[in-house]
């Protein structure tokens, strides 16, 4: 049977997260002791907190039983992923920059297909 964890999980896992979702999400909290702390670690080691993060902001922590503690951890995850990504972002800007420079736009277009799509046959 699949934990009540792994369910909040999966349905805040969702890219488009909406109004049903956030019921549901309120249905499954009514009631129940949640282990937010379980459900932050697994969504840390998936890659998912950031995610998860800009869902639950759509919901009251209050009413899901969700403590400061594990929105601050949620939230300091996702400021990471944004200045990573920012990060990256540059980065490829530097370097379709040089390539264009040196006149491989052609070169410059497969790279970043490689790099951001993770497929040649994209370009």
């Amino acid at each position: 049977m699949i934990q009540l964890e792994d369910k909040l999980l999966f349905l805040c896992a969702k890219t488009a997260f909406n109004e049903s979702h956030r019921q549901q999400l309120y249905d499954l909290c009514r009631g129940q002791t949640v282990r937010w702390d379980t459900i932050y670690s697994t969504a840390r080691r998936h890659g998912v907190a950031p995610l998860i993060f800009a869902n639950l902001q759509q919901c009251n922590p209050t009413e899901l039983g969700l403590p400061q503690e594990i929105i601050n951890q949620f939230r300091l995850c996702f400021s990471r992923n944004i200045s990573t990504k920012a990060y990256i972002a540059e980065k490829l800007a530097e370097i379709l920059a040089f390539f264009e420079q040196q006149s491989l736009a052609a070169l410059s277009r497969a790279w970043f297909s490689w790099a951001v799509i993770g497929n040649f046959g994209l370009l």
